[in-house]
């Protein structure tokens, strides 16, 4: 039987015909490629948000580590701060005694911001509890007579403000205010010492605070005593950098008064006059305590030495708000048979929760050890049907056994330091 054979040159042509109308590609096709394109970008696009909460994460640390060694470097040149936090004369063995002789007394807070803050509570670190009538806060002190207004010669504005340069990062300034102008006074005669702005009014800039003391002690704030005219005491630091006409030369001088639209220093600045460069604009920034610290603290019951943590906190709350608040709570520490439990017990109202969250820390408040936060499970009605308990994992065992407990806002690194010898007190006994 004969075979027929196709036409190839027919289909060859019919083939080639198809493949020239079709010179774009289908819908299927290009759905495809959206799908794997968005598969990639979504990807992509869950990295960046990650990578600038690592960042965050990264200057904090970085910030807190910094400010940790300042404050250890306070407390290696002033041992008081640890070891007579009121202040006190520490040439008398009993201010020393004080603070470890009875067990109830060697568990403390130094906290000189916070202190001199406070509005109430201000010997106390923390509010009482909301559901029980437990006040047994840890102490509060100011740390060194420097920062204490009960001091003679120290006013409560200047307290303030020695606590605050003492406790907050050095770099911690914010922008205020910019603007040309000449390194004159408001004469017009070349000055050393004070700028002169051009388009900036006295109602801009007496908001740049400068801090003030109550010379005569009567409480209010005389003329001689308003250093920017604006009518309040202000506590805040700030400074003026005066740039070059070029943007590449500063300097930085601390401001100590402001009249119309003159800003004053002390310290003299001569260098542009005298190289013949000339000033371009100035601006006024104010110090903002947005990382700051504090010291817990735990005396041997010997007063030899003391166990010291410093605590970072970042864009601290008002003392004297919620940011301070006690809780009753469980800590199960270790006995001669067992360690101490990894769970941890917290009892709040339901319409009051602490701000409890995985990776932050929470404060024994009777012991004044902290604990950081690896999980949080909470139960509602229970013990009562308007309070809730939360049942904390810790990142270790607890020390000791607890029953209050204190969630720090703004806490965001705690630093436990090589104990500190109480150099005062061994003074005192080898004398």
């Amino acid at each position: 039987m004969k075979q027929l054979k196709p036409d190839n040159g027919k289909l060859n042509a019919e083939r080639r015909s198809q493949l020239e109308r079709r010179k774009g590609t289908t819908l299927a096709e290009v759905l495809v490629s959206i799908m794997i394109l968005s598969i990639g970008l979504v990807s992509l696009a869950t990295l960046f948000p990650i990578s600038i909460l690592r960042s965050l994460q990264a200057t904090q640390l970085t910030n807190s580590a910094i400010l940790s060694a300042d404050a250890e470097t306070f407390i290696d040149i002033a041992p008081e701060l640890v070891h007579n936090p009121d202040g006190d004369n520490a040439t008398v063995l009993a201010n020393l005694l004080e603070h470890f002789q009875a067990p109830n007394t060697r568990n403390y807070i130094v906290d000189p911001l916070g202190w001199n803050r406070a509005t109430a509570n201000k010997s106390s670190f923390g509010l009482p509890f909301d559901n029980t009538n437990k006040t047994d806060q840890l102490p509060r002190f100011s740390g060194h007579s420097s920062f204490d207004s009960a001091t003679p010669g120290i006013t409560a504005s200047q307290a303030e403000a020695n606590a605050l340069r003492t406790v907050t990062l050095p770099d911690s300034w914010v922008f205020q205010l910019d603007g040309t102008g000449l390194q004159q006074d408001s004469a017009g005669n070349f000055s050393s010492t004070q700028f002169t702005f051009d388009e900036l009014t006295n109602d801009e800039l007496k908001e740049v605070s400068i801090p003030e003391v109550d010379i005569d002690g009567d409480g209010t704030l005389d003329a001689n005593e308003d250093l920017n005219g604006n009518g309040i005491f202000d506590t805040a630091e700030s400074r003026i950098v005066i740039f070059d006409i070029t943007g590449k030369k500063s300097q930085v001088r601390t401001i100590t008064g402001i009249s119309g639209q003159t800003v004053a220093w002390n310290d003299a600045f001569n260098d542009f006059a005298n190289a013949g460069i000339a000033v371009g604009m100035a601006r006024l920034e104010t110090r903002e305590p947005r990382y700051t610290w504090l010291l817990t603290v735990r005396q041997s019951p010997s007063g030899l030495r003391a166990q010291v943590d410093v605590v970072v906190l970042f864009r601290r709350p008002d003392p004297s708000t919620i940011g301070e608040k006690h809780y009753e709570a469980v800590f199960t520490g270790p006995t001669t048979t067992t360690n101490g439990s990894r769970d941890a017990t917290v009892v709040f109202l339901t319409n009051d929760e602490p701000v409890l969250k995985k990776g932050g820390y929470i404060l024994d408040a009777t012991n004044a050890h902290w604990y950081r936060i690896q999980d949080i499970n909470e139960v509602e009605g229970v013990p009562t049907a308007s309070e809730t308990t939360a049942t904390l994992r810790l990142d270790r065992p607890a020390l000791a056994d607890g029953t209050a407990a204190m969630v720090v806002e703004g806490a965001i690194e705690v630093f436990p330091l090589k104990p500190k010898e109480n150099i005062p007190l061994k003074q005192l006994l080898d004398n």
